[in-house]
């Protein structure tokens, strides 16, 4: 019982506002971003953040955007700011891009990127369940020797996501985050 309300008070308590597309909601007190601290400028310049990282499914040898699975119409893809921020898109696939598409003011789940232990670790604030509580998700971020790849890991799974970088129109990708 004690559990429970422990993991209530956690994730069920944390104050949010909505973005503008009406549907995603960010925690509206910046101090939970406070890991940003740790942030080292020197991390930004190993991160292509002129890029997007989408989802990559292993299982079929194919970007998630790119397949044919019905069970899969969404996949996720990663955006890196040079200031210790990122978001976290959930995009639909067969969609094409537009202007909001990855406006961080509009769309897009938000974390913070950092070092600790000399590994990239993140801060992801996310919905948790199909309640609506936003709550933070932790992990590590590992990037191949040339940047092109993405390894995820959750700390809470032993599960690697691998994410493969894609260049987007620059003009979508002219926004800054400053949370």
């Amino acid at each position: 019982m004690l559990c429970a309300f422990v993991i209530v008070s956690t994730f069920g308590c944390m104050k949010t506002e909505l973005l503008e597309n009406g549907i995603t909601k960010v925690p509206s007190n910046s101090r939970v971003y406070k890991n940003k601290i740790y942030f080292q400028e020197i991390l930004s310049n190993q991160i292509n953040t002129k890029v997007i990282f989408e989802k990559y499914d292993s299982d079929k040898n194919t970007l998630l955007r790119l397949g044919n699975d019905p069970t899969k119409s969404v996949y996720g893809a990663y955006r890196f700011y040079s200031n210790g921020c990122f978001n976290y898109f959930v995009l639909r696939r067969g969609e094409k891009e537009d202007f909001n598409t990855f406006n961080p003011n509009y769309n897009g789940k938000r974390g913070v990127y950092f070092e600790k232990n000399n590994r990239f670790k993140y801060d992801l604030f996310a919905e948790m369940n199909g309640l609506g509580w936003t709550g933070k998700l932790t992990g590590t971020f590992t990037f191949s020797g040339n940047g092109d790849t993405l390894y995820v890991k959750r700390d809470v799974s032993k599960v690697i996501d691998i994410y493969i970088k894609r260049k987007i129109e620059p003009k979508y990708l002219d926004f800054q985050a400053d949370w």
